[in-house]
């Protein structure tokens, strides 16, 4: 819940006032208090600073009556009648609350006041001879991961799915001014720090990526063989795919799952309900809430939490992708990066199975190109459309096809990667610009996207995979300058003509079978002209024709097709001189059908080897 509160950036004054709550016991109500900051959590600012001068007050009777009272501050809320986990939920917050209502530290004398009043004598002593050593740089750092360090613990509290004591919470603390300590202090050796470290991340893979993203931030140009020793060592870089231009930089996966069913109310609630009340009600009374929460627009359901049987690996919050059919498409995605594309193909695999369903799955796979390359660019572009191809061969097989959101190929308008290069809506698709900065000069950070590739889950394994080494080691640059043909799209006209060659006879009846299908997006694949196509070996980067043994069998494969258009045309005028109805949905089952028979007598895909 502290994480929504702190990704809309409102009410942080409103932390000492839960603090102030902490004399319950002398007459006010904790309880009330707490309840007060949930209802303003998300009101204006004008709002949070009406209340600063009953904040005052309030926070100055706490400090006096903290001083006249010899009982720690766990007694205190103890003797207010508090449950354990209330006491738990305000520790944690008093903890925030102290730290983030201060204005920015400047200096380890000011950051060391602060912590002294969280932790222990001696746990205070033992850190800050180490805190002092460091720079106003390192110092900065720190107090920045802290945030992220708070904001990880905390976030989730109010929904009961950590227990953690405040000992607990020191002890995380400490530990971090020891993370940092090794990552800074450049007296010890390398490789003793780097296996303190990977020891420190090896349980969790957010403080794998914690620890990680802090030393690439911080020593990975003067000390590379830290981050290398530490990616020796954990055993979440154990699969990490590496970039070919510097091996401390990885390939990195994530996925998301839309759908419209019922399946979301076993994963996230309304904040509202606790775990126990949620689960009690039907799976339908759960769903029509999360319906009516929804705007109905692609955004995130702020008001609504993780369950605590729900995988570490979800997100925090739902998300909708708007509405199809009149139903909400809800959509759960992974929370951070996986470090492995493995982790990422155990995760869907996973998924699939809780929801029972293999459709809707998008892969995202992450990592850094030259920005400002024409002619990497242009091979990455014919990369890209045989890529494209031979998804789209391989979901024609599955019975799979193109819609709005997954087209066939579209000719790229950019001519480098910058920050605006964008090919989306494809069955696999790029972008650029909304993945950060690229940690290499003269770099950019591009994720390729895969849309709804396939229905067979073990499939996801080759594609995710294949792909992360593609982008680590920049496959596309072995293909030599003599680029490949790819596939001439048909227009309809020629469409047209083909299917009159065939024996169709009726104008209306080839208008209706093209119109039908979108302009032929699919209709007029299996009717290309293969023996044209040059098809490029990404082993080598040589292009050569279609071999004639292969391209046989394309051409059996090609009249089966046209054979079967022409009985379903006869289909059709016989319904019509019956007078009987058939819809626009029938013709295009059967049209698809008959594609889909195509793709399994030619098995066009295995032409082409980009993945």
């Amino acid at each position: 819940m502290i994480r929504k509160y702190w990704t809309q950036g409102k009410c942080l004054v409103s932390w000492s006032l839960i603090a102030s709550g902490v004399n319950s016991a002398f007459g006010y109500d904790l309880e009330s208090t707490i309840e007060q900051f949930e209802k303003s959590a998300f009101s204006s600012v004008s709002t949070c600073e009406e209340s600063l001068s009953a904040d005052s007050v309030l926070s100055e009777r706490r400090r006096e009556l903290k001083s006249k009272s010899r009982y720690g501050i766990e007694q205190v809320l103890e003797a207010a009648g508090l449950t354990p986990e209330k006491r738990r939920l305000y520790q944690a917050r008093r903890v925030v609350g102290d730290y983030y209502d201060e204005v920015p530290l400047k200096t380890p004398d000011l950051f060391l006041k602060r912590l002294r009043s969280i932790l222990t004598e001696r746990e205070y002593l033992d850190v800050s001879g180490q805190i002092k050593a460091w720079n106003r740089n390192e110092l900065s750092a720190f107090n920045e991961r802290l945030e992220a360090l708070f904001f990880d613990l905390f976030s989730d509290l109010s929904s009961r799915r950590s227990e953690l004591s405040l000992i607990e919470m020191r002890k995380e603390l400490l530990d971090l001014c020891r993370l940092y300590s090794n990552i800074f202090d450049r007296s010890s050796s390398v490789y003793e720090r780097a296996i303190w470290i990977s020891q420190w991340a090896s349980k969790q893979e957010d403080r794998a990526r914690f620890a990680y993203e802090t030393m690439l931030s911080f020593t990975r140009d003067r000390e590379p063989k830290l981050v290398l020793g530490f990616m020796q060592a954990n055993p979440f870089f154990k699969d990490a795919v590496r970039l070919r231009h510097d091996p401390t930089l990885i390939v990195t996966t994530a996925f998301e799952k839309e759908t419209p069913n019922a399946a979301v109310v076993s994963f996230y609630r309304n904040m509202r309900y606790s775990d126990e009340a949620w689960l009690a009600m039907s799976v339908d009374a759960r769903k029509v809430i999360l319906d009516k929460m929804s705007d109905h627009f692609v955004s995130t359901v702020y008001d609504t939490e993780k369950l605590r049987s729900t995988p570490d690996y979800f997100a925090n919050k739902l998300k909708t992708e708007g509405m199809v059919s009149g139903r909400v498409i809800f959509e759960f995605t992974q929370d951070g990066y996986a470090i492995s594309p493995t982790a990422t193909i155990r995760r869907i695999e996973e998924v699939a199975k809780i929801t029972n369903e293999t459709h809707s799955f998008h892969g995202h796979i992450v990592g850094e190109v030259p920005s400002s390359d024409p002619q990497e660019f242009l091979k990455f572009d014919a990369w890209f459309k045989d890529a494209n191809w031979q998804l789209m061969f391989q979901g024609f097989e599955e019975g799979l096809f193109p819609n709005k959101y997954t087209q066939i190929k579209k000719t790229s308008y950019w001519e480098t990667f910058g920050d605006a290069a964008e090919n989306k809506f494809l069955t696999l698709g790029y972008r650029t610009g909304i993945y950060g900065n690229a940690r290499t000069p003269g770099y950019i950070k591009v994720g390729l996207e895969l849309r709804d590739p396939t229905r067979k889950i073990a499939r996801w394994d080759g594609l995710i995979q294949r792909i992360a080494e593609v982008i680590a080691q920049r496959k596309w640059n072995v293909l030599a300058d003599n680029l490949s043909t790819g596939i001439k799209s048909l227009k309809i006209d020629e469409i047209e003509s083909i299917l009159w060659s065939a024996g169709i006879e009726q104008e209306y009846m080839i208008k209706m079978l093209v119109s039908e299908e979108s302009n032929s997006r699919s209709i007029g694949v299996p009717l290309s002209n293969f023996r044209e196509l040059m098809i490029t070996n990404w082993k080598n980067g040589k292009s050569r024709p279609i071999p004639g043994a292969v391209m046989d069998r394309l051409d059996r494969a090609r009249k089966i097709y046209l054979d079967g258009l022409v009985h379903l045309s006869r289909e059709i005028a016989i319904l019509d001189r019956r007078g009987e109805s058939y819809s626009s949905e029938d013709i295009r089952s059967a049209i698809l059908h008959w594609v889909t028979e195509w793709a399994q007598q030619a098995r066009p895909a295995e032409i082409f080897s980009a993945l």
